[in-house]
């Protein structure tokens, strides 16, 4: 990575902080698995985080890379979702609509491990829970898989 000071942002999100990267940090990241002093990957995950990465550079006008620090150790990095004028943590998959066959990227933000760490992980799961769900964009049937954004 450009040993360069990186450029960030910090945000609440559930009230826990979170850190935003600049395009020009987040461009930089994967070249370095040290980040403001804290692991954000190991060799294994590299892989993961450039697919995140390229997903989020991808979407970038409804998305960004957020990292939290995990019992101040590590960083874990997530996609966040802006959602009516607030952050949500989302996890991207590829589910396929069983009516129609579509496969394409959705953000659902009920996967429990987006809330490890969260004081109120159970009432904030519960109301990721109760956000509105998006159907399959070519036929509209429900996905098997919660989404609140889906891939066109």
């Amino acid at each position: 990575m450009n040993k360069s000071t990186p450029h960030y942002k910090e945000i609440l999100v559930n009230n826990e902080p979170f850190i935003i990267p600049s395009e020009e940090t987040l461009d930089g990241m994967l070249g370095d698995p040290d980040f403001l002093g804290l692991p954000l990957y190991v060799p294994e995950t590299l892989d993961l985080l450039t697919a995140l990465s390229n997903f989020i550079q991808k979407n970038r006008k409804v998305f960004v890379l957020g990292l939290s620090q995990y019992q101040n150790k590590i960083w874990l990095p997530m996609a966040l979702f802006k959602l009516n004028g607030n952050w949500q943590r989302v996890h991207i998959e590829y589910p396929k609509c069983s009516e129609c066959g579509w496969r394409g990227a959705i953000a659902n933000p009920t996967e429990p491990s987006l809330y490890f760490g969260v004081p109120s992980r159970f009432d904030v799961l519960r109301q990721a829970c109760s956000l509105p769900r998006l159907g399959c964009p070519v036929c509209g049937s429900i996905l098997s898989r919660h989404a609140i954004w889906v891939e066109q």
